[in-house]
């Protein structure tokens, strides 16, 4: 029950009529989240470049825009999808789209979110050890590998995987479990 209610969440939904003005601000609340979502099925430059030929073509839009996230995500989608047909992927294609999607979905849906599960989980890794609070950011937040935080912090993954492996006890004692699952759920897909 609790996870439908997270989908049946209205997400602000933005208007765009040529008002160059408004445009740095959708750029800046848009591009974060259309990042994120790109980064986990292609490179950082790529995912850049495609984001910012998406905001390129909402410059150029002559018509008003009911809704700048549906419109971002439809002409990202499409252009993607071409990306893929053109490299000989093309059954491939649906499927793999239809995972973007819903990853796009639910990072909108969860960038949008301000509950009062989502400021206890802030506060709570914000109690944890400083080691551990690095680790939990590093890890689900930046999308780090267990040896590269080793590698920074200069100590055994094992150790690493500890201090992870803590954190998320402490913070399952004290969050509510489908906050917690959504965390790790999205570390999960980052890292295919």
């Amino acid at each position: 029950m609790k996870n439908e209610n997270l989908v049946n969440r209205s997400v602000r939904v933005d208007a765009y009529d040529g008002d160059k003005e408004k445009f740095p601000e959708l750029y800046d609340r848009y591009f974060p989240i259309l990042f994120n979502c790109l980064r986990t099925r292609m490179s950082a430059a790529e995912a850049e470049d495609l984001i910012e030929w998406a905001f390129f073509k909402l410059l150029k839009q002559q018509e008003k825009i009911e809704d700048v996230r549906a419109f971002l995500f439809t002409i990202i989608k499409n252009k993607y999808r071409d990306q893929l047909r053109h490299r000989g992927v093309v059954k491939k294609a649906d499927a793999h789209f239809k995972r973007v999607q819903e990853d796009m979905e639910n990072y909108a849906m969860l960038w949008e979110m301000e509950t009062t599960q989502q400021k206890l989980l802030a506060d709570k890794i914000n109690e944890l050890s400083p080691m551990r609070r690095a680790v939990i950011n590093l890890y689900y937040l930046k999308g780090y590998k267990d040896t590269r935080i080793a590698e920074m912090f200069g100590v055994e993954v094992q150790t690493v995987r500890n201090h992870k492996s803590d954190a998320l006890e402490i913070l399952r004692k004290t969050v509510d479990k489908d906050i917690l699952f959504l965390l790790l759920l999205f570390s999960i897909i980052r890292q295919i």
